[in-house]
């Protein structure tokens, strides 16, 4: 099962073709070897189980994202498994609004799937650390399965299953997966559990791994191991057209980003149209166009994304200038800032961009002026912050 880069039907780059011309063959990547057993990962076989127990039974599943794009392109993701397995009406998706929901599975989703006849939660891209999130599940009936990437907190949500790959007794082979990966291996244990033929499993994986692709790149993962292949793969089939929506989005981004797309071109090109959705207003105009079949109504969504894209570029670049001129950040060792100006959804990108542009860690401030103040940090290489942040744990009301 291997995708030859002189006999796929995919464009193919530069850097392949010099390799076809030359009958260099050893950096073809074999589908089946380079990918790793989905049921290594700890719980997968009980969490799968249970989905698809609930799939059978023809009950409502919730899938639970995230604003950003490992967590939209996860949920896509889940909802392109159930319409292959034509089983749209048992799914329902949610994903939150940064301001209205905040972050990942909250109690108000969890009434929501009472209401609306759920048995199941499935979060992806988070759910780690919603423990308390998880205890109000069990105790209105409903079952959660976790797949998530982040850090392992100390205690463990009690849900049913808990897939994240950073568990310390998980022995899947490689750790550093995205939100959208570990969703992915989760879709592709899901397949197996059913008994869908191997060779239309593979194709719907091929063509999936566009999602994974975009996800793992966006959320900045190692291009090593899994992620290297699953990319390699993912790039080819964005290419080759795997999706009506993700084809608008290049097109929208031509101006810039040409074909054929590449690991930089998502990164600066597609990923920020993406993410630009849930900074600055709902994620799921960016879902929504994921999941797109129709040509007119993604392009129509790619012209929205690339409209909130740049009011988003605009937004930071005004409160970059006026955080400079609030800090000496030559002589700070932290940079530390708060404007109620600022919205949650831009914080994170300020702090990135003082971090690399000064070398120092950076902590930027939403002032809601309710009380809370919302942070999104970032740091160098010599600086933990993570670690930092759990000393101070009890002063938080969240973090992670």
């Amino acid at each position: 099962m291997i995708w030859n880069v002189r006999e796929d039907n995919m464009d193919l780059s530069l850097q392949d073709r010099i390799l076809s011309q030359r009958n260099i063959e050893n950096l073809t990547m074999d589908w089946n070897q380079d990918l790793h057993d989905p049921f290594l990962m700890k719980d997968m076989e009980k969490g799968v189980g249970k989905f698809v127990s609930h799939l059978q039974e023809g009950q409502k599943i919730m899938i639970v994202g995230d604003y950003d794009v490992d967590g939209i392109t996860a949920s896509a993701l889940f909802h392109d498994l159930f319409l292959f397995l034509d089983k749209t009406e048992q799914m329902i998706a949610r994903l939150p609004h940064r301001v209205e929901d905040g972050y990942g599975l909250s109690k108000k989703f969890i009434d929501e799937a009472v209401q609306q006849g759920c048995s199941l939660i499935v979060t992806v891209d988070n759910g780690i650390s919603a423990y308390d999130e998880v205890v109000y599940a069990n105790e209105k009936g409903i079952e959660v399965v976790i797949t998530d990437h982040h850090m392992v907190p100390a205690q463990i949500p009690p849900a049913y299953a808990t897939i994240n790959p950073h568990q310390s007794d998980c022995q899947y082979p490689f750790s550093d997966l995205s939100g959208v990966a570990v969703a992915y291996k989760f879709c592709q244990a899901v397949l197996v559990a059913l008994g869908i033929e191997e060779n239309k499993r593979d194709y719907w994986l091929r063509w999936k791994s566009s999602l994974v692709a975009l996800g793992t790149v966006a959320d900045c993962m190692v291009l090593t191991g899994e992620n290297r292949s699953l990319t390699h793969f993912g790039i080819k089939a964005i290419n080759a057209g795997a999706s009506v929506g993700i084809s608008s989005l290049v097109k929208s981004a031509q101006g810039k980003y040409i074909k054929p797309v590449d690991a930089q071109g998502i990164g600066f090109g597609l990923a920020p149209r993406i993410n630009a959705a849930g900074r600055l207003y709902n994620p799921n105009t960016a879902y929504d166009l994921l999941v797109a079949s129709d040509k007119m109504q993604a392009d129509v969504l790619a012209e929205q994304l690339h409209e909130m894209n740049a009011q988003r570029q605009l937004a930071v670049h005004v409160a970059m200038k006026e955080v400079e001129e609030m800090i000496d950040a030559e002589k700070s060792t932290l940079i530390v800032a708060a404007s109620e100006k600022w919205s949650k959804g831009i914080v994170g990108l300020i702090a990135g961009r003082l971090s690399e542009k000064y070398n120092k860690p950076a902590i930027i401030f939403h002032d809601s002026q309710d009380g809370f103040l919302t942070a999104s940090c970032r740091s160098i290489e010599s600086y933990d912050i993570a670690s930092a942040l759990s000393v101070f744990e009890h002063l938080l009301a969240h973090y992670g």
